[in-house]
């Protein structure tokens, strides 16, 4: 957890495309993701990501 950025509460991150899913595996407490993206959740987890939680969803119409 980033206690020294925001105290006790997590930095959850969304991020759509590589750049900003590798920044969530290096900065953030957990990922957020729209839709399944394998490729930005590979991001995520080799930039320190690979035990951080993450969050899914998917619009419905």
């Amino acid at each position: 957890m980033n206690e020294h950025i925001l105290g006790e509460i997590p930095l959850c991150l969304s991020g759509f495309g590589a750049e900003s899913a590798a920044m969530a595996g290096r900065v953030g407490d957990e990922f957020i993701i729209m839709g399944p993206d394998t490729e930005a959740l590979r991001r995520f987890r080799d930039a320190g990501g690979e035990d951080k939680p993450v969050l899914g969803g998917l619009k419905a119409h």
